[in-house]
């Protein structure tokens, strides 16, 4: 039997039931549960991916494709996911400066959701399922519905911006579609889903991380009433954020500066063996790719210590 590539259509029709699935069915479960939205809304996401694929008789090993990792691939997907990480930061850090209560309402929102159960079940609500089941069905089927669209970039940016719309927040949209393209780069660029569920993961192990460890803070010095993190108080920064503004944003650009050559050395390491590809993470011949990075990164950290040089000069 010969199996068809998945069509445009296919996507569309996995966006609106995926919408379906996290926009009512999981909500209305949820009014009941967070654990029952979590565990039915992502299983739902993965039952919905692969019966597309069977129904539209696509190949399942195109569509999501596994291979066995590789040490070097895996090390690059850890600094590549780093160099998204710091930038997704930078963006919702100057998101807080513009929209310090909107920022702070929607951190909090997250932080109820997690950081109060047992850390192995959390863990897997909030690593290990959205890790697999996001992946399949958005770099596996909507990614695989866009193979007509030769210019892998544009394919990169219809895929994060549906993956950024879908966490359902216009304050989280920003941060939430860079770390999508960063997946689906890693999809088009190893072929392997591997290394975009250990990216997913990871990512999503960082703030349960943090707010395990700022709750066991807090319960050492037996703060009252901030026995979980998502009961702090929205209030310290909100007034002042303001008169910081550029003093914040230029220090989370200084921060932030590095991030392309994080994500220069991660993708060297993604390729780095393959044939053809350049020998060497800094080569001796004329690099245009990296020249054009190590001018951004200086030219970010001047421009970061521009806006806070200008704080300074404002408030002598």
């Amino acid at each position: 039997m010969n199996k068809k590539t998945l069509k445009p259509y296919v996507g569309v029709l996995l966006v609106i039931l995926c919408a379906a699935d996290i926009f009512w069915l999981s909500d209305l479960i949820g009014r009941h549960s967070y654990y029952a939205q979590t565990i039915v809304g992502e299983l739902l996401l993965a039952v919905i991916a692969v019966v597309l694929v069977l129904l539209f008789r696509a190949d399942i090993k195109k569509v999501f494709p596994f291979g066995k990792p590789e040490t070097e691939k895996a090390a690059g997907t850890l600094v590549f996911w780093l160099g998204c990480f710091i930038i997704a930061i930078v963006a919702s850090s100057i998101l807080l400066v513009l929209f310090p209560e909107q920022m702070l309402e929607t951190s909090q929102q997250s932080g109820m959701s997690m950081g109060s159960g047992f850390f192995i079940v959390e863990f897997i609500l909030i690593c290990v399922l959205p890790g697999i089941c996001e992946e399949l069905a958005f770099r596996g089927v909507l990614q695989g519905s866009l193979g007509s669209i030769k210019n892998k970039w544009i394919v990169i940016a219809i895929v994060s911006v549906i993956f950024g719309a879908f966490h359902g927040s216009v304050w989280r949209f920003v941060p939430t579609a860079i770390l999508g393209a960063g997946m689906a780069y890693l999809l088009y660029e190893t072929g392997n889903m591997i290394y975009n569920m250990m990216f997913h993961m990871i990512n999503n192990l960082m703030p349960l991380l943090l707010l395990r460890g700022l709750s066991g803070l807090f319960d050492i010095y037996n703060a009252p009433g901030l026995r979980n993190i998502s009961e702090m108080p929205a209030m310290t920064g909100v007034e002042s954020m303001g008169q910081l503004s550029l003093m914040i944003v230029g220090m989370y650009i200084v921060y932030g500066a590095g991030a392309p050559l994080l994500i220069y050395m991660g993708n060297y390491l993604i390729h780095a063996g393959e044939p053809g590809y350049r020998k060497g993470l800094f080569p001796k011949e004329k690099n245009p790719l990296f020249t054009a990075l190590t001018v951004s990164c200086f030219g970010l950290m001047g421009f970061g210590m521009m806006l806070m040089l200008v704080f300074v000069v404002r408030n002598m």
